[in-house]
């Protein structure tokens, strides 16, 4: 069971990341790919995952709410060249928020796309659109994306039907959060993952948010952790009307297909 998107940097895991990490192992998480947001947080996520290689690997990029600080690839391109980064991002559009201007964003994602082309790594996917704009960041980011050669995860996948058949047209992996267990966000979602094909599917928790609505009430807690990704695993499961052990060895073999990596056991 591999955790896609773990967002360890998160000041919310600042004081006890060994323990985290121990306690997902403890309940079944064999891997973690931890998610770089920033050029500071994804130093921080590398230096992790460089003490934890045989477990760990990161992702090295600029989220879009911080893509001013994106300014040319030179940082980025020489950090990424690094083994142990398997994916450029988090990149992406976020049109919801619009923490960043549109021009910075897109900017920042041709610069990051780029720079996945250049080492032939694939691309670790934000998409947020505004509620009912869906269609203006998708013609946004296919317009982008389809100028580069790229392999990627959407992460977080949380849109409707047809942003989903038009990434997956794209070759696109779907990365799922706790969000499919969200009886009232995630209900449109869950009715839709079933679309996804076995071979495109991926599961992680984005932890510390998106705490899995389908955990007991007395584990709830405020702050997610990827030791509930099993919650994400029986959700996703269900959709698909599988066990959660048929679930677990068709996402960790998705894992091994687009990162080129799998976890070692020790």
């Amino acid at each position: 069971m591999i955790d896609i998107g773990l967002n360890l940097a998160s000041g919310q895991f600042k004081n006890d990341r060994c323990q985290v990490i121990q306690n997902a192992q403890k309940a079944g998480v064999t891997g973690f790919i931890l998610t770089g947001t920033s050029l500071k947080d994804s130093d921080i996520v590398l230096n992790e995952t460089n003490k934890h290689s045989h477990i760990m690997r990161s992702t090295y990029g600029v989220h879009p709410h911080v893509a001013s600080e994106l300014i040319d690839d030179k940082k980025l391109l020489e950090q990424a060249k690094h083994k142990n980064v398997v994916a450029i991002g988090e990149c992406g559009l976020d049109y919801d928020r619009m923490r960043s201007t549109k021009d910075e964003q897109i900017k920042a994602l041709e610069i990051q796309l780029n720079v996945a082309q250049k080492l032939n790594k694939p691309v670790f996917l934000h998409i947020r659109p505004k509620i009912g704009e869906e269609k203006i960041v998708m013609n946004d980011f296919v317009h982008i994306y389809k100028k580069y050669n790229c392999r990627g995860v959407v992460h977080c996948f949380t849109g409707n039907r047809t942003m989903l058949d038009t990434l997956l047209n794209m070759g696109l992996f779907i990365g799922l959060t706790g969000w499919v267990a969200d009886k009232k966000r995630g209900q449109e979602l869950s009715k839709i993952v079933k679309y996804i094909p076995e071979d495109k599917i991926m599961i992680e928790t984005d932890a510390p948010y998106l705490t899995p609505q389908n955990m007991p009430k007395e584990l709830f807690k405020r702050r997610n952790e990827p030791k509930f990704l099993k919650y994400v695993l029986e959700a996703v499961s269900g959709c698909y009307k599988m066990s959660s052990e048929e679930m677990e060895e068709i996402t960790d073999e998705n894992v091994e297909n687009l990162f080129k990596w799998r976890p070692e056991h020790e």
